[in-house]
């Protein structure tokens, strides 16, 4: 099974099972010698404690002290609770209890076996048991046979007799001084020849047991180590199965700490990683014809179908980026293109608007190097959205960049960043997110936007020459001079005159440079991945020219819909990040709350209907249909 384990699991994975099973096994056998040592130690205290010449008083208490610590009825006891393993099964149910509280670990639940499959087991664990008990029965003989003789030589001197019971185990490997010719002259009298006999033989058999013992103590351990690679790598061996049926497998686990990281399986990891490029090829064509609608409806489609699928979100499908990274970069191309082109085309309230709208919903970084190469960077929306926020004088709205890079960095420190989010060192970063990085400094400078208050421990990410003088280029091309180009203006000579000064990125700690799993938790248990042909085909066929969904041109069918607001019917009700009541409340409001219907339903695992909402602060999430009601307006 120990093959069966590595072969079926990867490394990383297996050795923490095997690690758990040896430290479960140890426990076990360190219990079971717990329990004996007390014996162990009082016979060898017994041992040597003798003088190197007793008296026959010294002789006549070792003999009772070794009858008493070897009474066949005390040993056969300690050694049934010894061996009892009563918590065999209540460690199992706590593992498996523990087990499914974690991703999709209602499949745990599935191995919760019956009483008797445990008492099997420990029958097995056990099974020399009945030859052990014969070698104990054989010394317990022995000792009646030398009791017999005893009182027969006595006669009637019973009350000199010195065999009496109590105690229990256990002299294993203890050398008896007096195991040789002798012995009966411990006793005194006339009879020594058969008293020397006799104890001879109960010596002889004790030590008989001895061996036994040490020969079943050593069969015990392998034993027990078989059990728990039955119970736990058996179990969770099958469970690999059935997550290898559903297109997971374990990537990460601490039995100790009852976790796992589950991730796509090899197969589903080429699957999706060749319709998330397929797709993604798509919505390039789309964006590349100014095809706007199919390409916004596509990447959104993208996103949210990879979205609700924590394990595909967080794997790594290409050079390693996560499958909802990859995803992102599409939306968010998608929306940037097509707001450019609306800046382009004069439809300014447009851009203005959804620009504004695109930073409140943004739930991701995305590195300029991952954009396609003929796509604009990300530098190109901001600052011409930034530049148009200082043209209305509508300074609060300048602060929703602030926001955006604050969600991330709350979301980053709760659940992780996936993978290609964030670049591997800080020169790298500085790159990457030079026009965030930017304007970050100008609305703390000009504005007093954010924390100005340096915090010691944070990095000093540098604006090189060369990053200020593309910022700079860029402000150019828009033609607009305003404070926003006087400031680049003023950084980029002094990156000429004082190269070593820096700009930090105050939301940027230390640690947000390792890339995180994340642990987003979802709740449609065992619903598996399933990928229709609709979006994929709407991807790659779907290329006609349609008119830009949120400039004035949109369709009156669309002006027409009405808007739809639901209003709790109960006390009180909890908006959750998604639609299941294991998810987190991220709002809760009361009877008299109204929300807005975001057009979005979805059922449970359990049937129960969800609607998406919104807040009047713009939380969104999902609420339960049971505590709501529709009302048009």
């Amino acid at each position: 099974m120990e093959q069966d384990l590595k072969h079926r699991l990867n490394n990383s994975v297996s050795e923490e099972v095997i690690a758990f099973i040896q430290l479960k096994t140890n426990e076990a056998m360190e219990q079971v010698w717990g329990l004996l040592h007390a014996r162990y130690e009082d016979l060898k205290l017994l041992d040597e404690s003798m003088p190197d010449k007793p008296t026959k008083e010294d002789q006549t208490n070792y003999l009772k002290e070794f009858f008493r610590l070897t009474d066949p009825a005390r040993v056969s006891d300690d050694l049934k609770k010894a061996i009892g393993f009563t918590s065999i099964e209540s460690d199992y149910v706590d593992f498996i209890n523990s087990m499914s509280s974690q991703e999709y670990g209602e499949i745990f639940k599935r191995y919760i076996y019956p009483t008797h499959f445990f008492n099997g087991l420990k029958n097995a664990i056990v099974h020399h048991i009945d030859q052990l008990t014969t070698s104990l029965k054989d010394y317990a003989e022995m000792i009646g046979k030398h009791a017999i003789l005893l009182d027969t030589l006595n006669k009637g001197k019973r009350d000199k007799a010195f065999i009496k019971g109590g105690a229990s185990l256990l002299g294993m490997l203890i050398g008896i001084p007096f195991a040789g010719a002798g012995v009966g002259a411990l006793m005194g009298g006339n009879d020594e020849s058969q008293i020397n006999d006799s104890l001879n033989k109960v010596f002889k058999n004790w030590n008989t047991y001895i061996e036994q013992f040490n020969k079943f103590i050593h069969s015990l351990e392998k034993n027990y180590r078989l059990a728990m690679m039955t119970i736990y790598g058996g179990t969770i061996m099958r469970i690999s199965d059935q997550f290898q049926a559903m297109g997971f497998s374990f990537a990460e686990m601490s039995l100790l700490e009852f976790q796992y990281y589950l991730t796509l399986s090899e197969k589903e990891r080429k699957e999706t990683r060749e319709w998330i490029e397929e797709t993604t090829k798509g919505i390039t064509e789309l964006i590349k014809r100014k095809s706007w609608k199919e390409a916004l409806s596509v990447s959104q489609k993208l996103f949210h179908i990879v979205k609700q699928r924590p394990i595909t979100s967080r794997t790594k499908l290409h050079e390693g980026k996560s499958g909802l990274y990859m995803a992102h970069v599409y939306y968010y191309s998608s929306y940037q293109e097509a707001l450019l082109e609306e800046h382009r085309n004069g439809h300014i309230d447009s851009f203005y608007t959804m620009t504004k709208k695109l930073y409140n919903d943004m739930p991701l970084l995305v590195q300029d190097k991952d954009v396609v190469k003929d796509f604009s960077s990300s530098g190109h929306l901001l600052l011409r959205f930034i530049k148009e926020s200082l043209k209305r004088k509508e300074t609060e709205s300048l602060k929703v960049t602030i926001e955006y890079l604050e969600r991330v960095e709350q979301r980053g420190e709760k659940e992780g960043y996936y993978p290609g989010e964030l670049p591997g060192s800080i020169k790298d970063f500085s790159q990457q997110f030079k026009a965030y990085l930017l304007i970050e400094k100008f609305l703390e400078k000009v504005y007093s936007f954010g924390d100005s208050n340096e915090d010691p421990d944070e990095p000093t990410v540098h604006l090189s020459r060369k990053s200020l003088k593309e910022l700079k280029k860029m402000d150019d091309d828009i033609g607009i001079r305003d404070e926003l180009s006087k400031f680049i203006k003023k950084e980029y000579i002094k990156s000429i005159l004082l190269p070593w000064r820096g700009v930090s990125f105050t939301w940027l700690k230390e640690n947000k440079k390792k890339v995180a799993i994340s642990l987003f938790i979802l709740s449609l248990l065992l619903s598996g991945i399933t990928y229709g042909n609709e979006l994929l085909n709407q991807g790659k066929n779907v290329l006609g020219n349609v008119s830009w969904p949120f400039s004035s041109e949109t369709s009156s069918e669309q002006e027409e819909q009405p808007l739809i607001h639901v209003k709790i019917t109960s006390e009180f009700g909890n908006i959750r990040s998604e639609p299941s009541l294991t998810s987190g409340v991220v709002y809760s409001v009361d009877k008299a709350g109204v929300l807005k219907f975001l057009n979005e339903e979805q059922k449970d695992q359990d049937g129960r209907l969800w609607f998406k909402v919104q807040t009047a602060d713009g939380t969104e999430g999902w609420i339960s249909s049971k505590i709501v009601k529709k009302v048009e307006e």
